[in-house]
């Protein structure tokens, strides 16, 4: 079928580039699925997904860089016939290493809560003026995957006949902004954060969720790590955002914030450590509502604060816990049902 010329692996093996000399049936130009199955090379399996970029620069000489979808990758340009690029799999969070990580962020709260650690910055709902187009701020609907975790809060604070309606806001940081050091930024991060807030029961639930800074280096060209600070707005983590939107509305009550809730996870290390965790304790990938609880004194509950979906409230215990005084955390994942979306919420029950 096709002659192999060349094999370059890049740095790090991050992929493969596998350029052929014979011209295929259809143009260059042509666009064809991103995803495509090849013969066996170099003993890949016949199933190996590779995916397709085209390749036509008259320099054969050097070594440049070209900006793939998936991140700048190099290789040696010069030919004019395509090119397939195998990416390698991404490498997730280990168990191990979210214990750890999780081990540390509950020691860094113990020591919030003794008032050894200062509190957070003091933002206002006006600081969310600077850098964040509120989209929608209206009346919301609970995602029905929620319903049995609603009565559960209920029943946790002692609510009768709850409210399940939400207030639904949408973020986008899509507007100019002043940075940290008061610098005009005019080139927005196209972050993003959906809240819904529930008053009765004291809970924010945060679905479809990109930080300005994960925005930021999500991109084609990302810019170095240590500009990032000076390109997003200084209100940017979900929890003080969170923390902003609860205060304005649940007024002199902000100190009974008890549940926070991710929906619709889709984080990859989030991923990996719910379904180790489903696997070690129940066989299967998908556990339904009520799913799996574990108390924070518990490996897996530290495993758990130890992912990226668990971040916001790692902050909101660290940086208010003048306001909320000393919790107890307990957490409880499940899989959405026909959906198999994976869900967490964080009872940061009171001591």
């Amino acid at each position: 079928m096709v002659a192999i010329d060349t094999v370059l692996r890049t740095v790090g093996a991050a992929v493969t580039l596998v350029a052929t000399t014979a011209l295929f049936a259809y143009p260059l130009s042509h666009k064809i699925h991103e995803s495509a199955r090849v013969p066996d090379v170099f003993g890949q399996s016949p199933s190996t997904v590779w995916e397709h970029i085209n390749l036509s620069t008259p320099d054969t000489h050097h070594v440049k860089t070209l900006a793939l979808p998936f991140g700048p990758e190099y290789f040696i340009p010069g030919f004019s016939s395509p090119v397939w690029v195998k990416r390698a799999p991404p490498r997730v969070l280990t168990y191990d290493e979210a214990l750890c990580k999780g081990g540390n962020y509950w020691t860094q709260v113990q020591q919030a809560f003794d008032g050894n650690l200062p509190p957070g910055p003091a933002f206002s709902i006006q600081s969310a003026n600077n850098g964040w187009d509120i989209l929608k701020r209206e009346r919301g609907h609970l995602p029905p995957r929620w319903n049995d975790a609603f009565q559960t809060m209920a029943s946790a604070q002692g609510v009768t006949n709850p409210n399940p309606d939400t207030e639904y806001i949408e973020l986008d940081q899509g507007i100019f902004f002043k940075n940290r050091e008061g610098k005009r930024i005019t080139e927005p991060s196209d972050g993003f954060y959906n809240l819904h807030v529930l008053r009765d029961v004291a809970a924010i639930i945060s679905t479809d969720s990109l930080s300005p800074s994960a925005a930021l280096k999500k991109r084609r060209n990302p810019p170095p790590a240590a500009d990032i600070p000076n390109l997003i707005p200084p209100l940017n983590r979900l929890s003080d955002l969170q923390w902003v939107f609860w205060s304005d509305i649940a007024g002199n009550n902000v100190g009974r914030l008890r549940f926070l809730g991710r929906d619709h996870i889709v984080n990859d290390d989030t991923g990996a450590i719910v379904q180790y965790i489903f696997r070690a304790k129940k066989g299967v990938d998908v556990v339904p509502w009520p799913g799996l609880s574990f108390s924070i004194d518990t490996d897996e509950a530290k495993a758990l604060l130890g992912t990226p979906n668990s971040l916001n409230a790692v902050w909101l215990m660290t940086d208010r816990a003048a306001v909320l005084g000393r919790r107890r955390p307990v957490v409880t994942i499940w899989s959405a049902a026909l959906t198999n979306w994976i869900c967490m919420m964080w009872d940061l029950a009171p001591e």
